[in-house]
């Protein structure tokens, strides 16, 4: 009888040993799973990351000299240094513009823009030159002139009233340097041409004082120090034109 209960209480131990082998046994498997599932995914993100560094690399390096890498960081860096007073300035007065813009209700289409842009490559076009190649020429993308025609359209709306160009402004200037239209050119052309010039100088000279006057009243506080002031800024540019060898024949004089 004692036999036989010992025998029955082996048998249970030796069953409870297998499982308690047994679980540790599933335990051990289980953790080593977790184990090379966490360092799969591990890989994972780090392939994820050095190939998105890769594809992207651009917005973080700007070029690669001899294996060393000169960062985007070090050339802005660098932009500050030479050019930054300037850049911030001409900021602050494309901000200052676009605010008077906004008060005064003004607003430029793109299809205004597109009409000017037509104009210019009209005019660049008869001197034989391209706009697409002067804009490269001067390291200005399609956008940025737009962006540039934009803000000077809200500028001469701006100062509408104070750009404007009379018949005898333009008849008084024709007289005076004496201009002769060249052959195959209507009188009418040229005098366009000359008021087109007259009030460019006109939003040259108002724009340089609405700036100014613009910049004095406005609160402006500067966290960067770039150095000395920037000089005075231009008004927006007007589109590039090519420089001719020699005067246009419809500005030359008798």
């Amino acid at each position: 009888m004692e036999n036989q209960t010992d025998s029955t209480g082996q048998t249970q131990t030796d069953t409870t040993l297998k499982a308690q082998a047994s679980t540790t046994s599933h335990a051990k498997k289980k953790c080593v799973f977790n184990m090379n599932k966490r360092a799969t995914l591990f890989m994972a993100v780090v392939l994820i990351i050095v190939g998105a560094l890769f594809y992207f690399k651009g917005l973080f390096i700007a070029a690669i000299v001899n294996g060393k890498p000169i960062s985007r960081l070090e050339v802005i860096r660098e932009l500050e240094n030479t050019s930054g007073r300037q850049a911030l300035d001409a900021l602050i007065v494309k901000r200052l513009i676009e605010t008077e813009a906004s008060k005064a209700g003004i607003t430029v289409s793109q299809a205004d823009i597109d009409a000017e842009i037509q104009i210019l490559e009209n005019k660049i076009s008869k001197q034989g030159g391209t706009l697409d190649l002067i804009l490269a020429q001067q390291g200005i993308t399609p956008d940025q002139f737009r962006e540039q025609i934009l803000l000077r359209k809200k500028l001469e709306k701006i100062l509408e009233n104070n750009i404007q160009v009379s018949d005898d402004e333009v008849n008084q200037y024709f007289e005076k340097n004496k201009i002769t239209p060249p052959t195959g050119t209507a009188e009418n052309e040229v005098k366009n041409q000359i008021r087109e010039q007259l009030k460019n100088q006109k939003l040259s000279a108002a724009a340089d004082k609405f700036i100014t006057d613009l910049k004095s009243k406005a609160a402006i506080q500067y966290y960067v120090n770039y150095g000395e002031p920037a000089p005075a800024p231009e008004p927006p540019a007007q589109a590039p034109t090519p420089a001719p060898a020699n005067p246009p024949a419809s500005m030359q004089k008798q």
